[in-house]
């Protein structure tokens, strides 16, 4: 005999406005004194042109390396003393700075991602390391199989043109002409909060929450007008769809 279905209640969802432009959902669970926090910068890979394929991620990979106050490692160390964490990544619509901190130390935490979003170093020596270790990456990875079999599918269901098409990464051939020039370029059109989400689970109110997050109303600029990414070509027929690869040993 079973006994009675185990029922657990879902913390209920707060939802706000940090500007007209910027929403903010919220759940509380004080059940560990941490929060996990999460910003959408409306952008990502759907601004990029053929040409450019890579270009949001390799911005997201820098903007991260530091601020012009704090390099890289003093940046990690912070981090590391507050026993908290900044990423940031570039998704399909969006680019996503995630953060991780105890809630003590939330307030230091997030003038820590105000430095990074505000006054990135975007430095010229971090801009070629990056850059080099993604193309060693890029061109061992285009030898695979596996990459150039999950090239052609994704090229088959969006359409070459399209930037889903392309690997997030981009290709070796086109992150190799990519200059920090485009990098800056990005950065400087992409990275607002206008028309983002701030979505927040973890240790604190929402009364506590929207004074902390206060520099992302701060940060100007207006939202761009933004490309549809519905497929560019004909859906791909059902099929065995064979990629050529001269010279391969098999």
């Amino acid at each position: 005999q079973t006994g009675p279905a185990l029922v657990r209640a879902v913390p209920p969802l707060s939802k706000a406005k940090l500007t007209d432009r910027i929403l903010v959902w919220g759940s509380r669970n004080s059940e560990i004194p941490a929060v996990t926090l999460t910003i959408t910068l409306p952008g990502g890979r759907r601004v990029e042109s053929p040409q450019e394929a890579g270009l949001a991620n390799l911005t997201a990979l820098l903007v991260r390396q530091g601020t012009q106050r704090l390099s890289g490692e003093q940046l990690s160390e912070e981090l590391q003393r507050l026993g908290s964490s900044i990423s940031i990544g570039a998704g399909n619509y969006n680019t996503l700075i995630t953060v991780s901190s105890l809630a003590e130390n939330l307030p230091q935490t997030l003038t820590l991602v105000d430095e990074l979003l505000n006054t990135p170093a975007l430095r010229e020596s971090d801009f070629v390391r990056i850059k080099n270790q993604l193309l060693q990456s890029l061109r061992q990875g285009e030898q695979e199989p596996g990459q150039q079999a999950e090239d052609a599918f994704y090229r088959q269901i969006y359409g070459a043109s399209s930037p889903l098409s392309q690997p997030d990464g981009g290709h070796a051939a086109t992150l190799e002409r990519l200059t920090l020039k485009q990098v800056q370029a990005y950065y400087q059109r992409y990275y607002f909060p206008a028309g983002g989400v701030v979505v927040a689970v973890g240790d604190i109110t929402q009364q506590r929450l929207l004074p902390q997050l206060a520099f992302l109303a701060q940060r100007k600029g207006e939202a761009q007008n933004l490309p549809s990414l519905k497929p560019s070509e004909p859906e791909a027929k059902p099929g065995i769809y064979l990629v050529d690869y001269p010279g391969a040993v098999q």
